[in-house]
């Protein structure tokens, strides 16, 4: 039987040249070993791809061309062209490249002084708006990057965007070391508000300070982010939710949100299964959020 080979390895031995970039070149910059996915720039094209790997799917993303299941991780293809060798990103940093065979970066578009920089540098007009947004918002939850939230308002609304590209965003923020960075930036330019309404009504619970000091519904669950042991998906996704039934609930007695974990627990549901999160998931979640 034939030594697995990891994807890179797997299309350089065909003769297609690939390196990780994006995120994947950040993290071994930075030397983090957080993903459950990998971005794979190659020269292969997407038959090249579906001769190689079984079950590709061809998820419609804005940045990837293909993806596939390997093993316990994600794998995201971007085929380059002989017009736009691999499509310059939303931001500077993500242009690093790394090369697994001969464990060296490269850096095609000169991006190397911006890897240590505070603020990200944007590349102007590359993509839309809200492409440039939510990978502003995967970085800032990700690394030690903020970025400029005047510059990344939404002009236009987005086209409809596909369940799984949402499903996949959230998750990445959520997993990220710094989740409340990431969401803050969503929703102060109103993306939460178009694809994630049930989230941002947590801005409209209002808080007793004697109890949640930390502010009302939306600064009480950013603020749980920070006493995670580890950023596990189903505990963050539950932490999020936990509190998603506020807004529907209504005062009994000497309870203000009375019924708050019931109705969460439901709003949780219909909203991880129109995303698409697998049934296993959306039970534990719910589950969490009700008790």
């Amino acid at each position: 039987m034939e030594m697995y080979l990891p994807p890179a390895a797997t299309l350089v031995k065909a003769g297609y040249p690939s390196y990780l970039g994006s995120y994947s070149a950040l993290d071994c910059y930075f030397g983090s070993n957080r993903s459950t996915f990998d971005i794979i720039l190659t020269q292969g094209d997407l038959i090249a791809l579906s001769r190689l790997f079984d079950e590709l799917t061809f998820p419609g993303f804005p940045l990837e061309h293909a993806a596939a299941r390997i093993g316990n991780r994600n794998i995201f293809f971007r085929c380059a062209d002989e017009i736009d060798p691999w499509q310059r990103n939303p931001f500077t940093v993500l242009d690093l490249r790394y090369d697994p065979r001969n464990k060296v970066f490269l850096d095609p578009h000169g991006v190397y002084r911006d890897l240590r920089r505070a603020e990200l540098v944007p590349v102007l007009d590359a993509h839309a708006d809200w492409v440039r947004l939510t990978e502003a918002a995967r970085l800032v939850s990700r690394y030690h990057y903020t970025a400029d939230a005047a510059e990344l308002t939404l002009n236009h609304e987005p086209p409809p965007v596909a369940a799984g590209y949402q499903r996949q965003i959230l998750t990445d923020i959520l997993t990220a070391p710094h989740p409340e960075k990431g969401l803050d930036l969503l929703l102060n330019a109103g993306l939460i508000d178009l694809w994630w309404p049930e989230i941002s009504a947590l801005t409209t619970v209002d808080h007793a300070k004697d109890h949640h000091p930390e502010g009302g519904g939306w600064q009480h669950t950013l603020a749980t982010f920070g006493h995670r042991k580890r950023p596990d998906m189903e505990l963050s996704l539950a932490l999020l939710l936990h509190d998603i039934g506020k807004p529907c609930s209504r005062p009994m007695g000497n309870k203000r949100f009375y019924g708050h974990a019931d109705i969460g627990a439901q709003v949780a549901t219909r909203f991880l299964k129109r995303l698409g999160f697998e049934e296993s998931v959306v039970r534990k979640v719910a589950f969490l959020v009700l008790y």
